[in-house]
């Protein structure tokens, strides 16, 4: 990536109260201006993981241009970036016109997020480890809101594991938790999520495997609930449904990679029955210890939960992984974008800006079933 035009990789010159910062929206005077907003970072990688110190510079510049991770401008902006070298190579020097045309061609793949304090109005971090987070939070001390998920996920030898390589022990994750609850937002800005539930059959044996461990999401609650974070978010792994004659670009990554590397292993949807009985035992353990538990975009599950949502125990209420109220009486739920995108209609979430790249910014960790992270090392055929 060209972080001259992109903002993505290298220090910027220009400082966090520029009028017009140096990119191509800047340049061309076509800075949007969308009043505070809610930055997502991200679901598309993990910044607080990998790209941490990336993301303090785009903080001193002020500013960041996005990826549109839609797959015709994502591509167009690939070319760009070829042309761009190529020019760079050959020696070309543009005429003002022509940049200007380069600059408008840029723009239009391209998302431009104020980063200043005034015009964020919360940070909403996703990660499986904020060790580096933790080392210099104070940095983001400046932002009046940070909300933080914590994907932290059962292991156990076998499949299990390989559905989420070099993630860091539990008890560090755990230990991290108790550091985040205690931040100026309290323990009420960090959300537990235990993500996504997974289901596989041996084919050799036939036996039925899941990644759903009750031992583990009781001491899970007991531990974090001791330390003030009482909400949890969980939702099933989009894989296919054999009932369905339709299997997603999502879904198929997640088969192809599976059915590559495992092929003694075979996904499956679990059975209704399975759901209900998995979310009355989710139900029944979170309630003792005091946790909330909401399903992710998964109403299939809340069908089956046994609270309202205002007392602990599985919610038969909607979910919201970013909830604006907690931030603004102003913010609604349900006005995400990501309730447009096949397999989100429930998404309950408010309007936010994700700033992650799903190709210039790969996630470090190689979880099996993630649809951001679809050219990790671990899993490249060519056909993928």
């Amino acid at each position: 990536m060209n972080a001259t035009q992109l903002g993505m990789f290298e220090d910027m010159a220009a400082g966090a109260e520029q009028v017009a910062p140096d990119c191509p929206h800047g340049r061309l005077g076509r800075v949007p201006k969308r009043g505070q907003m809610i930055i997502s970072a991200s679901k598309r990688t993990d910044i607080p993981a990998f790209y941490f110190s990336w993301f303090m510079k785009r903080v001193e510049a002020g500013w960041v241009d996005v990826p549109n991770p839609h797959r015709p401008l994502r591509e167009r902006l690939t070319k760009l970036e070829r042309a761009r070298e190529k020019r760079e190579k050959d020696g070309v020097v543009l005429s003002a016109s022509e940049m200007v045309a380069i600059d408008e061609s840029y723009r239009e793949c391209l998302t431009h997020v104020s980063l200043l304090p005034k015009d964020v109005l919360a940070i909403v971090w996703w990660s499986k480890n904020y060790g580096v987070y933790e080392r210099f939070y104070q940095k983001f001390e400046q932002y009046e809101n940070q909300y933080f998920h914590f994907t932290i996920n059962p292991r156990r030898p076998g499949f299990h594991n390989e559905l989420e390589k070099g993630v860091q022990p539990v008890e560090e994750a755990i230990r991290q938790v108790g550091f985040l609850a205690k931040l100026p937002g309290g323990p009420d800005m960090v959300a537990w999520r235990y993500d996504p539930l997974v289901f596989w059959r041996d084919v050799t044996t036939g036996e039925l495997d899941t990644n759903w461990d009750p031992e583990f999401f009781s001491f899970m609650c007991q531990e974090l609930t001791q330390r003030g974070v009482t909400k949890c978010f969980t939702s099933l792994a989009d894989f296919p449904d054999p009932a369905s004659p339709e299997i997603s670009n999502q879904s198929k990554k997640f088969v192809l990679r599976v059915r590559e590397f495992f092929p003694n292993t075979q996904l499956r949807y679990p059975s209704a029955q399975e759901v209900r009985d998995i979310v009355g035992e989710m139900h029944r353990i979170a309630a003792i210890h005091g946790m909330f538990v909401f399903p992710c975009t998964e109403m299939t599950m809340a069908a089956y939960g046994g609270s309202d949502g205002t007392v602990p125990g599985f919610s038969r209420a909607e979910g919201a992984c970013i909830d604006g109220r907690l931030f603004s009486k102003k913010q609604k739920l349900h006005t995400a974008t990501d309730s447009g995108m096949a397999g989100r209609e429930d998404c309950a979430c408010s309007k936010h800006l994700d700033i992650g790249d799903y190709v210039s910014q790969e996630c470090g960790y190689g979880c099996m079933y993630c649809y951001a992270n679809p050219n990790h090392r671990a899993y490249t055929p060519a056909r993928w």
